[in-house]
């Protein structure tokens, strides 16, 4: 997957976050955690993979208590991982 490719990716995935964080959909933010994650992982965007993943665990648990601090955490590493062509000449 390219670069660009991961960006319009990587928003689609945050807007769905806040709206299943606010809907308070914790199988739709499972769904979406776990797929960012493969996502992530396809690119070797380790942190990002792991957000993802802390995310799908307290989604199946089903206590979205930590949800909005995570999708914070998350949006802020996926504006990094947006950034890293152009800080890095690509």
């Amino acid at each position: 997957m390219s670069w660009a490719k991961n960006r319009t990716v990587q928003r689609f995935f945050i807007i769905g976050f806040c709206e299943a964080v606010k809907d308070g959909d914790t199988n739709r933010l499972a769904r979406l955690a776990h797929n960012l994650r493969g996502v992530s992982l396809d690119l070797s965007v380790n942190r990002l993979a792991t957000l993802a993943l802390n995310l799908e665990e307290i989604s199946r648990r089903e206590d979205l208590t930590s949800a909005p601090a995570l999708a914070t955490q998350l949006e802020e590493e996926a504006r990094q991982v947006e950034e890293y062509p152009s800080r890095n000449g690509m």
